[in-house]
């Protein structure tokens, strides 16, 4: 009996110091999981920090982001974190291409609300059923022909085209036109800024799914509660941050393979590549306040152009940003050519064959 009671106690004392070691192990367990939750929000909160960055997110970044969260563990939790939590920009950014990536074939995508249509609106209604038919086509890169019989009908094919592209800086990156074709009054599609015979309705989708990216990009940094104004002033802010006027030659311009057009009339120039004239500021400048859902039209005289804009009020005003854009300023820009008059404007600018006329008072 005695050998059977202290065989008794010995398995007890087993069974105790077994139970005391699987408390410790599950406090220990315990305590590395509160850890490990505790690093995870330090992660987060760095990535998110990380994800704040004004750099526009193109297809080569994400493909870097998902390569290394493939090769490399602790990077892949964190990218991931990144990915959920990063501002909505960012996220943006990366849908848009993914979006392109995976077999856009048009740009339909980026038709405006008809309030934003400006130069549309100028037009009688039948005028905006040819516009509207015309649009389709060109976002859809669909080649037609027209036929006009006189030099009225040719002239008023010019007033629907120049004010699609009023409307639509884009297009003319890519939408060309030729009166002289043998089958008639030919809109067709090329790359307007550089020299290649080839044309890729998949690159320009892509391409102008970058221009895309940078606008959100930098409108991502915008208070959205605030006077439409302050908005417009904003956007002109960073537009001459970025943006340095051109002064290469068109001989430069030709060795380096770009169509002098390219740094005079496209939006691409500021927004992509940082210069342009006087035309791509104004251009750039019309596409982010679109983007942003704020009127914004061009207007030229002479050999010059600048922007017209309208406030909370529904009155009109001036804007040149090429103007603005002063280095000497701390801020970057100037205000003296921002929100004028039409008399103002008449002032400063040629504006004998403008055709909008600022109808706001002195601020």
């Amino acid at each position: 009996m005695k050998k059977k009671r202290i065989i008794a106690l010995i398995i007890a004392g087993i069974l105790i110091l077994t139970n005391a070691s699987c408390s410790k192990k599950a406090e220990t367990t315990s305590e590395v999981t509160e850890a490990l939750e505790k690093t995870s929000v330090t992660d987060e909160s760095q990535s998110v920090a990380a994800g704040e960055s004004d750099k526009p997110v193109d297809a080569e970044t994400t493909t870097a982001v998902t390569t290394s969260a493939v090769t490399e563990k602790s990077t892949a939790v964190k990218s991931t974190v990144a990915k959920s939590t990063a501002p909505k920009t960012v996220i943006r950014d990366t849908i848009e291409w993914k979006w392109n990536q995976n077999g856009a074939k048009d740009l339909s995508y980026i038709k405006l609300d008809r309030s934003l249509e400006g130069e549309r609106a100028r037009l009688s209604g039948d005028d905006q059923k040819t516009y509207d038919e015309w649009l389709e086509k060109a976002l859809r890169f669909e080649v037609f022909y027209l036929h006009p019989s006189s030099q009225k009908e040719l002239d008023h094919i010019y007033k629907i085209k120049d004010a699609m592209f009023g409307d639509y800086p884009e297009l003319r990156l890519y939408v060309s036109t030729d009166e002289a074709d043998e089958n008639g009054f030919r809109f067709d599609y090329s790359y307007n800024w550089i020299n290649c015979e080839e044309f890729s309705a998949d690159f320009i989708v892509k391409y102008i799914g970058r221009i895309e990216n940078v606008c959100q990009s930098i409108l991502g940094k915008m208070k959205k509660r605030v006077p439409a104004a302050e908005k417009y002033e904003f956007i002109l802010g960073e537009l001459c941050r970025r943006t340095t006027y051109l002064d290469k030659t068109d001989e430069e311009l030709q060795e380096e393979g770009i169509n002098f057009d390219y740094a005079y009339c496209y939006l691409n120039g500021p927004l992509l590549d940082g210069e342009g004239l006087c035309q791509a500021y104004a251009y750039a400048y019309q596409l982010l306040c679109q983007r942003e859902g704020l009127w914004c039209v061009c207007d030229s005289g002479g050999v010059h152009c600048w922007n017209q804009v309208m406030l909370d009020n529904g009155l009109t005003y001036g804007v040149d940003p090429t103007w603005c854009d002063a280095d000497y300023s701390d801020k970057g820009y100037d205000t003296d050519s921002f929100l004028l008059t039409q008399k103002e404007l008449e002032d400063t600018h040629d504006t004998k064959g403008t055709h909008w006329v600022a109808t706001g008072t002195p601020l």
